[in-house]
């Protein structure tokens, strides 16, 4: 079942999540995931752990971001807003722990 994924789920389930729109993509391409693992340079093994979400390396999550023509959304996911030095530094304030009261 996919779920939403979101800053509630653990790393495990959006490692689970992930693999499950792998594997939907694939079928959606009519691929088998020996054919798939063939494309991106896996084994069958590690294609299988990943689509289970058992997790792979970034080269591989790459391959099959790149095998699917998906490239442009890694970038928009990577793509930052012009931040002026003062914000940068409040940014970084408002981050530190504070010391709780008694």
């Amino acid at each position: 079942m996919e779920k939403q994924i979101d800053l509630w789920l653990s790393n495990d389930e959006v490692l689970e999540q992930l693999g499950l729109r792998i594997k939907e993509l694939r079928l959606k391409s009519n691929l088998g995931q020996k054919e798939l693992a063939k494309e991106i340079a896996v084994s069958g093994r590690t294609l299988r752990r990943l689509e289970n979400g058992e997790g792979a390396s970034m080269e591989t999550f790459i391959n099959i971001v790149r095998f699917f023509s998906e490239m442009d959304k890694l970038d928009a996911f990577f793509k930052f807003e012009d931040i002026s030095p003062q914000e940068l530094f409040e940014a970084r304030d408002s981050h530190k722990r504070k010391r709780a009261s008694s």
